[in-house]
């Protein structure tokens, strides 16, 4: 067990996601075992989605201290 706050795993083997292309796609999972899955996306728009889901993963904590 890695003991992380979340984490982000992105499918390195399709085409137009990862590495030498414009879009991503991936997986957010966080400690809590919330998961949120974001489909073919513009980087940009997936840098968005992986505010927004630290900042709720970082809400969610401090909601429970």
């Amino acid at each position: 067990m890695k003991n992380l706050d979340a984490i982000v795993a992105n499918p390195i083997d399709r085409e137009g996601a990862g590495f030498g292309s414009n879009t991503n796609q991936g997986i957010f999972l966080d400690a809590g075992g919330r998961q949120l899955d974001i489909p073919s996306c513009s980087k940009l728009e997936m840098a968005h989605h992986l505010w927004d889901f630290a900042i709720s993963v970082i809400s969610y904590q401090l909601s429970v201290q």
